[in-house]
Protein backbone atom coordinates (compact mmCIF):
# COMPACT_ATOMS: atom_id res chain seq x y z
CA UNK A 1 0.00 0.00 0.00
CA UNK A 2 2.72 2.64 0.40
CA UNK A 3 3.70 2.38 -3.06
CA UNK A 4 0.32 3.64 -4.09
CA UNK A 5 0.55 6.50 -1.37
CA UNK A 6 3.97 7.29 -3.21
CA UNK A 7 2.74 7.36 -6.28
CA UNK A 8 -0.10 10.28 -4.97
CA UNK A 9 2.67 11.94 -2.73
CA UNK A 10 4.89 13.60 -5.73
CA UNK A 11 1.66 14.32 -8.06
CA UNK A 12 1.31 18.15 -8.90
CA UNK A 13 -2.47 17.91 -8.59
CA UNK A 14 -4.21 17.56 -4.94
CA UNK A 15 -5.16 14.26 -3.90
CA UNK A 16 -7.07 13.12 -0.82
CA UNK A 17 -9.04 10.25 0.69
CA UNK A 18 -11.62 10.00 2.95
CA UNK A 19 -13.36 7.09 4.41
CA UNK A 20 -16.97 7.18 2.69
CA UNK A 21 -19.00 6.41 5.86
CA UNK A 22 -17.24 8.34 8.26
CA UNK A 23 -16.12 11.01 6.09
CA UNK A 24 -12.84 10.87 7.96
CA UNK A 25 -9.69 11.81 6.20
CA UNK A 26 -7.38 9.19 5.63
CA UNK A 27 -4.85 10.67 3.07
CA UNK A 28 -4.18 13.83 1.82
CA UNK A 29 -0.72 14.72 -0.55
CA UNK A 30 2.08 17.06 -0.53
CA UNK A 31 0.52 19.02 -2.98
CA UNK A 32 -2.18 19.69 -1.21
CA UNK A 33 -0.77 19.82 2.63
CA UNK A 34 1.15 22.40 1.16
CA UNK A 35 -2.02 24.84 -0.16
CA UNK A 36 -3.46 24.04 3.08
CA UNK A 37 -0.61 24.67 5.17
CA UNK A 38 -0.33 21.23 6.58
CA UNK A 39 3.01 20.01 7.76
CA UNK A 40 2.33 16.38 8.48
CA UNK A 41 -0.23 13.44 7.88
CA UNK A 42 -1.21 13.94 11.62
CA UNK A 43 -2.89 17.28 11.44
CA UNK A 44 -5.25 15.64 9.21
CA UNK A 45 -6.09 12.25 9.62
CA UNK A 46 -9.16 11.54 11.08
CA UNK A 47 -10.74 14.80 10.83
CA UNK A 48 -13.81 15.42 9.01
CA UNK A 49 -13.20 15.91 4.99
CA UNK A 50 -15.98 18.66 5.01
CA UNK A 51 -14.12 20.63 7.86
CA UNK A 52 -10.69 20.42 6.70
CA UNK A 53 -11.14 21.25 2.94
CA UNK A 54 -14.56 23.21 3.39
CA UNK A 55 -14.89 24.61 6.34
CA UNK A 56 -18.13 23.36 6.97
CA UNK A 57 -19.79 21.77 9.91
CA UNK A 58 -21.25 18.80 8.18
CA UNK A 59 -21.21 17.49 4.85
CA UNK A 60 -20.90 18.98 1.76
CA UNK A 61 -24.06 19.73 -0.31
CA UNK A 62 -22.90 18.50 -3.32
CA UNK A 63 -20.87 15.72 -1.36
CA UNK A 64 -21.78 11.94 -3.17
CA UNK A 65 -20.60 9.66 -0.66
CA UNK A 66 -24.47 8.35 0.14
CA UNK A 67 -24.39 7.40 -3.96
Amino acid sequence: MEKIWNFFENLNEFVYVSDVDTYELVYMNRHLRNALGLENHAQYQGQMCYKVLQGYDQPCSFCTNHI
